[in-house]
């Protein structure tokens, strides 16, 4: 027998999304509860670049000064030929964005922002629940399984379970029932101490000015994550 609990549930990794969602939820009135597959939360990922769509959200629901203080804001963005490095054109970002979208461009390391929506999420009170792997959805009574066979069922389930999520599947099928393909597209990431950037004369300018810098063709882009580290992804 299920247990009818009267609360919203975000069954998910807990991560960004599931913990933005929480914080969301909690704040218009609802009782929250995450459910998180791995026994512990760990520091994962590299450098997470945020427009101001998203990061006017955060700011709304006071995770503003905890994010902004740990984030690098780039003042612009600079394409350059991959081949010299040829300056082509650039975008501005900040202060530019804030002005005329409401809140600035960001980047931040994945894991620190994680850190500031999960500390966030535990102040807003929401009941967050480690090594809760989800076996099966019941999309219409609505049920969560869990692979201890305890079941649920809350008012509401809100799945955001990432990149290779179980509900997505559940709803729309694998790639051969019609559900989403693999785009084959990668990225290769790495992060680099600003101080070992700054100490190297051929390499000292890109960190100079906290701005991104795309080098057209071989898709290469290298940004500040924090105000000490320094990432760059390779498609």
């Amino acid at each position: 027998m299920a247990q009818l609990n009267n609360e919203v549930s975000a069954a998910s990794r807990a991560g960004i999304g599931g913990l933005s969602a929480a914080i969301a939820l909690s704040q218009d009135g609802h009782r929250v509860t995450v459910y998180e597959s791995t026994p512990e939360l760990s520091e994962i990922g590299a450098g997470v670049q945020m427009s101001p769509n998203g990061v006017r959200y955060w700011l709304n629901w006071g995770v503003d000064q905890s994010l902004l203080q740990i984030s690098a804001l780039p003042s612009e963005l600079h394409m350059r030929r991959w081949r010299d490095g040829e300056f082509l054109a650039r975008t501005e970002f900040n202060p530019d964005f804030e002005k005329r979208f409401g809140a600035p461009y960001l980047v931040i390391h994945r894991a620190e922002l994680h850190n500031v929506l999960y500390q966030h999420v535990l102040e807003q009170g929401v009941n967050i629940r480690l090594g809760s792997r989800v076996v099966d959805y019941d999309m219409d009574t609505p049920t969560i399984t869990f692979e201890t066979c305890e079941v649920v069922q809350p008012d509401l389930v809100v799945a955001v379970d990432g990149i290779n999520s179980f509900a997505r599947t559940k709803l729309l099928g694998t790639t051969e029932t019609g559900g989403p393909r693999k785009t084959g597209v990668a990225a290769y990431r790495l992060i680099v101490e600003v101080s070992d950037l700054l100490a190297d004369p051929e390499t000292a300018w890109i960190v100079s000015n906290p701005n991104l810098n795309l080098w057209y063709v071989v898709d290469l882009l290298c940004f500040h994550i924090t105000r000490n580290n320094f990432g760059a992804h390779e498609k």
